[in-house]
């Protein structure tokens, strides 16, 4: 059972539901399955808004230069890498880490996540802490990643370690 074709209705009719049959108002092109508030074609929607948009700019010059300012403040403030601190090349707002800082989180958030994963297989009464999840755990109550932990010394790292163990309620 199909439809029967309807009419072009005029733009202020207010009958019907969505799907109506209209009648561009600038080049004369009839528009079909649209809403009721549609008025142009999409080519003469793209030209109007362009239009209104340089109307607007010739209008408003001083607020049209203000807001390419900001944006171009906007788009060339530094963003700096939260793990080492150095500025990030082409980033955008969003961005945290730089390309080297990326890899070695993403590596401890993975060893973290197979320590997570593999934890409940050999849970036991009290489990003692396997090398690299006390590596990583310490590194995480210092407040540090496991990357900076490896890069200090031995003699350094033994100290976080036993400090860990003491805060931790566990004999060094």
């Amino acid at each position: 059972m199909s439809a029967p074709d309807k009419e072009p209705q005029p733009l202020g009719s207010t009958s019907g539901k969505r799907g109506y049959i209209r009648t561009c108002v600038r080049c004369g092109v009839t528009l079909y399955g649209v809403g009721r508030r549609a008025k142009y074609c999409p080519e003469c929607r793209a030209e109007v808004y362009r239009e209104r948009a340089r109307d607007y700019n010739a209008r408003n010059p001083d607020k049209v230069r203000a807001a390419y300012e900001r944006r171009q403040a906007a788009a060339w403030t530094p963003v700096h890498c939260k793990r080492c601190g150095c500025e990030i090349p082409n980033a955008t707002h969003r961005q945290k880490w730089c390309p080297d800082c990326i890899r070695a989180i993403k590596s401890q958030q993975s060893r973290q996540s197979y320590i997570r994963r593999h934890k409940a297989d050999t849970a036991q009464a009290q489990p003692k802490e396997e090398p690299l999840e006390l590596l990583s755990n310490a590194a995480i109550w210092a407040g540090i990643s496991y990357g900076e932990l490896m890069l200090k010394s031995p003699a350094e790292r033994e100290a976080l370690i036993l400090a860990y163990k003491t805060a931790k309620g566990g004999t060094p």
